[in-house]
Parts: structure tokens; C-alpha cells; sequence
């Protein structure tokens, strides 16, 4: 129980309503420990007509969150 709550102490939520990165302009909700992202809630994209959130579930999207994670990162520790 106290490895629970230790844990839960160093696990951040965040929210990043707009984010320019090397594919486009983003915003994501998620959980962050240590200085790594462990969990994606939510993640958009800014398209032609606006916001496309996009499929946590499909293997694209998670490519995606991959390939930004280090961004994601950097800007979270500039803000915190």
C-alpha cells in the first residue's frame, strides 16, 4: 500500500492546450513520473478545419507519441 502511494506521489497529470512540435501543433492530456511520460489520455491535432483527435488505440497514434515524447518532455519541464 505505501509503494502505491509513494508512486502516486511523483505521477503528475498535465495538460498541454497547444504545443508547435516537429509534426504540427498538438494538445495532449496525460500522466507524467520522473520526467517520463507514462500515460496518454488524450492527443489532437491541429488540422485545416481545426482540432482531429485522434485514436489513442490505433498504432499510428501511438507512433506518433512516441516520436514526441521527447518534446513533450522539454516543454513540461519549462513549465514546471
Amino acid at each position: 500500500m505505501r509503494e502505491t502511494s509513494e508512486r502516486q506521489a511523483f505521477m503528475q497529470k498535465f495538460s498541454i492546450s497547444r504545443l508547435n512540435t516537429s509534426i504540427g501543433i498538438i494538445k495532449l492530456e496525460g500522466e507524467i513520473c520522473q520526467g517520463q511520460i507514462i500515460a496518454i489520455s488524450q492527443f489532437s491535432i491541429m488540422g485545416t478545419d481545426g482540432w482531429l483527435e485522434l485514436d489513442m488505440a490505433h498504432q499510428h497514434t501511438q507512433t506518433l507519441i512516441q516520436r514526441l515524447q521527447a518534446e513533450v518532455v522539454l516543454h513540461l519541464r519549462g513549465i514546471t
